[in-house]
């Protein structure tokens, strides 16, 4: 994993295990640090930071906070769907604010 992978995973993380619930307030956060980095690259990163979850919680503690990173990259997967579908190609992480009404 990348030195660039690994500081998304950690903001991810920190997302995730915030109180912040609106998926597109956590999209403007991660779009302002990594504009340029493809919305398929962040729901990878997004899956990785579930796994980390589950192992680092192994009781069960934080499964609010897997379920929370699952919710949120099924958004990133519809919004960037929606992206493509109006023709942009890759989607990157700055496009997300193209879409209108994407709570």
């Amino acid at each position: 994993m990348s030195m660039e992978d690994e500081e998304l995973l950690e903001a991810v993380l920190s997302l995730l295990m915030s109180e912040t619930s609106d998926f597109s307030d956590c999209a403007k956060k991660l779009a302002k640090e990594w504009p340029e980095v493809r919305v398929s690259d962040v729901i990878g990163i997004v899956l990785k930071a579930c796994e980390v979850i589950a192992r680092t919680f192994k009781d069960g503690e934080n499964r609010q906070d897997i379920c929370k990173g699952r919710e949120f990259a099924l958004w990133l997967s519809y919004t960037a769907y929606e992206l493509t579908q109006r023709g942009v190609d890759p989607v990157l992480m700055q496009d997300l604010h193209k879409v209108e009404g994407a709570d």
